[in-house]
């Protein structure tokens, strides 16, 4: 990387600045989410109180790509996940468990 025009490291401070974001057109930002409820909330970050995932900038390139010239932003997750013992369930809740982000 050292001396390389092709490359280019910033610092996440940067890098995920929603006005930054916004800045390229047509910018599309798709994240990945555990759990969605009927009332359009999102957990991408934790089940309940049980943490899965570090804190990972979602709400600014979600903000970012929705204030982008001819941007969109999507939110994916399979319908369903398996527990431990086999059993299938929806990850379309009627609320979010409390706790979760």
């Amino acid at each position: 990387m050292d001396r390389n025009r092709a490359i280019a490291s910033y610092a996440a401070d940067y890098t995920n600045h929603p006005q930054v974001i916004a800045r390229h057109d047509r910018m599309v930002s798709i994240t990945n989410a555990i759990e969605v409820d009927l009332y359009g909330q999102v957990a991408a970050e934790s089940l309940g109180p049980r943490q899965i995932s570090g804190n990972g900038g979602m709400l600014d390139f979600v903000y970012g790509a929705f204030h982008s010239r001819g941007g969109k932003s999507f939110i994916c997750l399979p319908s369903v996940r398996e527990t431990n013992t086999g059993q299938r369930v929806s990850r379309i809740v009627p609320a979010l468990d409390r706790g979760p982000s």
